[in-house]
């Protein structure tokens, strides 16, 4: 084999090698979805001001906004949010029972513990965000009350169809120099006992 070819072909072996190596770095850690706890009706969006006229007066309310459907992966991962965009998402009533949930967000390719978000039980999208208030041009359903009973309405109306919400906001980095800047984030929502996930999600984390 003459030296140009050998060259070329120990090239092609290195980047080959490179390519393997970067794609297991920043593989998503592994997860088992819990069989009791599939979520449904999931919705992307994020939390955003929306006007209402009120006489006179143009008062700002705060709200889940640009909601967009979509499906979990393998059942129960949400894979691609960006920073600042949020999931919500369905579950029967009371499938948390006998479970001892726990929120987890590492970094994905090297698994070190990222504490600027974690998963909880309900989240922070609450039933005020997503029963909007009238009137308004956001072209959600809306209701005229106030945020706590717009919010027991929305619970209300969730709990007639056996249903519970839960959601999940990914954060945004404050500065540039945030070390885990454009660093994917893997997060669950697991029960300990049986170590199954309830619902996962991977997102990069920028400004």
């Amino acid at each position: 084999m003459r030296i140009s070819q050998l060259a070329i072909t120990l090239t092609a072996a290195a980047v080959t090698l490179l390519a393997v190596h970067v794609g297991a770095a920043q593989a998503t850690p592994g997860y088992t979805c819990h069989p009791k706890a599939r979520p449904t009706n999931a919705q992307l969006g994020v939390r955003g001001d929306y006007t209402v006229k009120q006489g006179l007066d143009n008062k700002r309310f705060g709200g889940f906004l640009q909601r967009k459907k979509i499906r979990a992966k393998n059942g129960c991962f949400f894979p691609k949010l960006r920073s600042g965009q949020c999931v919500t998402m369905r579950f029967k009533l009371g499938y948390d029972k006998g479970m001892s949930l726990r929120g987890q967000c590492v970094i994905s390719e090297t698994g070190k513990k990222f504490k600027r978000a974690r998963p909880r039980r309900r989240g922070p999208i609450r039933g005020s965000d997503m029963l909007t208030k009238c009137p308004n041009k956001t072209g959600y359903k809306c209701d005229p009350g106030y945020n706590s009973n717009r919010a027991k309405k929305w619970e209300k109306q969730l709990k007639a169809k056996g249903k519970t919400m839960v959601s999940f906001c990914a954060p945004k980095a404050n500065y540039n120099r945030d070390k885990f800047l454009n660093k994917k984030v893997f997060c669950q929502l697991y029960d300990r006992k049986s170590n199954k996930v309830v619902f996962a999600t991977e997102f990069t984390y920028t400004q």
